[in-house]
């Protein structure tokens, strides 16, 4: 939900200046630090600002600014400031009656700075350059070139330069009832003192809708690849730079209970080796999710979803951080013509490690949410408030909060 909040209205149409951002402060904890020794608790501060201009018709101009501050409380050496600046341009080449042709232009720049341990302070540069044909109804192609340089200030070995090219396609059949994806990511890692290396990504995808009175719809994806921790924001919760190579899938299916109500049932497996450190591990989850609509009319939406969780986590080499968890959430939303919407989120979480009972805990959460359009498809504001209570069975209890404040306004 909280992606929704960076442009909480549609309200913007093509060729018109839109301009969405947000603020967000709080506390939380890593999952692992540099050490992998055990979490550890910091105070954050995220700002986003996008801005879309059309310069003309088939051109458009997007600015993004992103940062990302940590302060750690028991750490001081590994408070980081992270920075990125990214503008994309996206050009329409031709677009008729059933078919497209579409270049897109992203360049970027980020840098992460510690204050006190410059050895993983770094900049990094990207360049993509990508074309998209599409047939509507039928199939889609892309294909993209890509180069990063990574340039680490005080660490002899750690720069390098990315090279990439990407294939992706979409195949769709009986208007889109059914749709196989599939996508090829080669690259080539150059060091300055290291030997280079070479490897690639892959990803296969399906999804049918056969609209069947007891099954809606059916996903399935699996991923397999290697990267860093410091590529994106994925791995943002990990401090240090570390190699890992990775195996994902997930499958998914879709069942309406009744006339308003749904059911969805998604597993998921991944599966994640590091190279040179020793923080393997493997888990797999079952996802269960119910949805009922109470009204759905012009006027006023509201809605209950019920939704159960299991995961197993595995680490091969620290078998301390293993663990089981379960959880269960609850969200009710309640909308009213379209220009406001309320959100309360409850769940509760219960994990149960494999050694020891120093780490179980139960999870309490507590989310409110409100977006308001104030001016109609001109600015809307929402505004977010996140709590968590970590009651650890033979350690003190911890607290945790965040807000956030997002806007979007359409010039």
């Amino acid at each position: 939900m909280i992606g929704a909040l960076i442009f909480p209205y549609n309200f913007g149409y093509a060729f018109e200046p839109t301009l969405s951002g947000f603020l967000e402060a709080g506390n939380k904890s890593t999952i692992e630090a540099i050490e992998a020794e055990s979490t550890l608790a910091y105070d954050y501060a995220k700002y986003y600002l996008r801005y879309r201009y059309p310069i003309r018709k088939p051109l458009n101009l997007t600015l993004v600014y992103n940062a990302y501050t940590k302060k750690y409380k028991d750490r001081k050496d590994l408070n980081n400031n992270t920075i990125s600046i990214r503008n994309y341009w996206d050009y329409s080449l031709f677009t008729r009656k059933d078919s497209s042709l579409k270049l897109d232009v992203d360049l970027g720049w980020r840098e992460k700075r510690f204050k006190e341990k410059d050895i993983y302070t770094n900049t990094q540069w990207l360049l993509k350059l990508k074309s998209t044909y599409k047939i509507e109804d039928l199939w889609s192609l892309s294909g993209e070139l890509g180069y990063k340089d990574y340039d680490y200030f005080l660490t002899e070995g750690k720069d390098r330069m990315e090279f990439s090219e990407k294939m992706e396609g979409k195949r769709y059949f009986s208007n889109k009832k059914l749709q196989f994806l599939a996508l090829l990511n080669f690259r080539q890692t150059d060091f300055d003192s290291k030997s280079d290396t070479n490897h690639f990504i892959y990803r296969l995808g399906v999804e049918m809708r056969p609209e069947f009175s007891f099954l809606s719809e059916v996903a399935g994806r699996i991923e397999e690849g290697k990267k860093y921790t410091d590529e994106d924001m994925e791995e943002e919760e990990q401090e240090g730079d570390y190699y890992f190579a990775y195996r994902r899938w997930w499958w998914k299916t879709e069942h309406p209970v009744m006339e308003r109500m749904y059911m969805v049932l998604k597993y998921t497996d991944y599966d994640k080796d590091y190279t040179s450190a020793d923080y393997d591990y493997r888990w797999y989850e079952i996802e269960n999710q119910w949805r009922y609509l109470f009204s759905k009319d012009h006027t006023r939406r509201s809605s209950l979803v019920f939704g159960y969780l299991h995961r197993e986590t595995d680490y091969s080499q620290r078998k301390i951080s293993s663990y089981d968890k379960d959880s269960i959430e609850i969200r009710a939303q309640y909308s009213w013509r379209n220009n406001w919407k309320a959100l309360l989120n409850f769940g509760v979480g219960f994990y149960n490690y494999t050694i020891g009972r120093e780490r179980d805990k139960t999870n309490y959460s507590l989310g409110i949410q409100f977006e308001k359009e104030i001016i109609t498809r001109k600015l809307a504001l929402a505004t977010e408030y996140k709590w968590k209570l970590k009651d650890y069975e033979l350690k003190p209890n911890v607290t945790q909060n965040a807000g956030r404040v997002s806007v979007g306004y359409k010039f």
